[in-house]
């Protein structure tokens, strides 16, 4: 049942975790406990800690998992595969993450198989039709890397470490000008630069990666000057950008050739998402050096937390692109200390364009904010030549609207606590129904509006 059971990496000093009568290794990295399991059917687990609390919550909430608590110990009821985070007494350091998947992969015998056990591979080149597999307790310490590949593939559920580097030296996998490629069920754990990084590609899936760092510019996934990508039923926790879309020359990436593409057709889906300290969880920018970056949705995730001063959601247009046709929409948000969502046009110590770019025809829409007040968000063009327009913001939540006086539908920029400069045509309404997300807040906070049990 377990993924990971390699003596490899540190052991938890904090949890232990028993799924029956068999003991579920937990690992120690550096943000967090976690642990990994493959099962298609809902799982009670017991978590004995080191030490005594009083509080405990299992996000995310929509799930409406009630633990149940003795001294120094929590059962958990699971509902099936998904990703989940216990915590306790409202404590973000080291929290439990729980892992379970229900993929059953079929490897191709001519895969290069990874088993378990640590493997030192250093940078390790794909070419056109490899496919890499990280085994269950596979630990491999190294980088991925590809260019002017096609039809490439890394599957797990076996973990591709990073703790081994110093800062900023390694993109964990660096894909550049490759067509059909595809990251499935392994797990990335302490990157310390940008994790996942995709160069000028095409028809890229991205699927069941967990992502694990807490280092500073350890964006998750950078997906730059691409086409034609998915990403789905991802997890990620880092200190920046959670994932990122830019369109970005690719000297920074001491890639002598190409210059910044169009993004476009960027489809994120059903993802969990955590940004600690810098930055945001979604993010569209700073580095927008193409004409254009556009038809992006981002759609149906959970966010956990978003611990910095940014946003759930951005747009910093800081180069010469027309970024447009954007939708973001059934966001669950749970703990937002940031602002909610940020549409700027910005000077910023990234910029290579004296041009600077709009942004226009916005969706943003059922998006839930369900704990705790309701973050601002700011509008702002970079002037009146270059201006955000074509914003509409659609069925905002606070608590819930549909929990009666619990709840707060945002219908203008007051109620919204939106700020906006040099914007036009903003539109906030709320067309009288439930977004889709309702049933399952209702269940998850009634009756009470957080899910801290004791």
């Amino acid at each position: 049942m377990s993924d990971i059971y390699t003596p490899a990496l540190p052991r938890s000093q904090k949890h232990r975790v028993l799924c029956g009568e068999q003991e579920v290794p937990v690992v120690a990295s550096t943000a967090a406990d976690f642990v990994s399991l493959s099962s298609q059917e809902a799982l009670t687990l017991r978590i004995i800690t080191s030490e005594a609390f009083a509080h405990v919550c299992v996000r995310p909430a929509r799930y409406g998992i009630r633990p149940v608590l003795a001294e120094k110990e929590i059962q958990v009821n699971l509902p099936g595969p998904g990703y989940y985070s216990v915590e306790c007494d409202r404590s973000l350091v080291r929290p439990l993450l729980i892992f379970i998947d229900d993929q059953q992969r079929t490897v191709p015998r001519t895969a290069r198989v990874f088993e378990a056990g640590v493997h030192d591979v250093g940078d390790l080149w794909l070419q056109s039709g490899d496919h890499i597999h990280l085994a269950a307790g596979a630990v491999v310490r190294g980088c991925l890397r590809a260019q002017n590949a096609e039809n490439i593939c890394i599957s797990g559920p076996g973990i591709l470490d990073g703790s081994q580097y110093a800062g900023h030296e390694r993109e964990m996998i660096q894909f550049a000008h490759c067509r059909n490629v595809v990251c499935d069920g392994f797990i990335i754990n302490e990157s310390k630069s940008w994790t996942l990084v995709l160069l000028n590609c095409e028809d890229a899936h991205i699927q069941n990666v967990k992502i694990i760092n807490d280092f500073g510019s350890d964006d998750g996934m950078d997906i730059c000057g691409s086409k034609r990508v998915r990403i789905h039923n991802c997890f990620v926790r880092s200190s920046d950008d959670n994932i990122t879309i830019k369109s970005v020359y690719y000297p920074k990436f001491h890639i002598a050739s190409g210059c910044a593409a169009i993004s476009e057709d960027i489809h994120i889906s059903g993802c969990t998402l955590w940004v600690a300290a810098l930055a945001n969880c979604c993010e569209i920018g700073f580095e927008t050096q193409a004409d254009e970056i556009r038809n992006i949705i981002f759609e149906d995730c959970d966010i956990l937390h978003q611990e910095s001063p940014g946003s759930v959601f951005s747009i910093h247009n800081g180069d010469r692109a027309h970024i447009h046709d954007i939708i973001v929409r059934n966001i669950r948000c749970e703990d937002v200390r940031g602002t909610l969502f940020a549409l700027t046009v910005v000077d910023d110590i990234y910029r290579v364009d004296t041009e600077k770019g709009r942004i226009s025809n916005v969706l943003i829409q059922n998006v839930c904010v369900v704990s705790g007040r309701l973050p601002a968000s700011e509008i702002e063009g970079g002037s009146p030549e270059c201006p955000v327009e074509n914003v509409r913001i659609e069925n905002l939540y606070l608590r819930g609207a549909y929990l009666k006086k619990e709840g707060v539908k945002a219908r203008t920029a007051f109620e919204a606590r939106l700020l906006s400069h040099n914007a036009s045509n903003i539109i906030i309404t709320h067309d009288g129904s439930n977004p889709e997300i309702a049933d399952e807040l209702v269940t998850a906070l009634n009756p009470p509006t957080e899910c801290w049990w004791r």
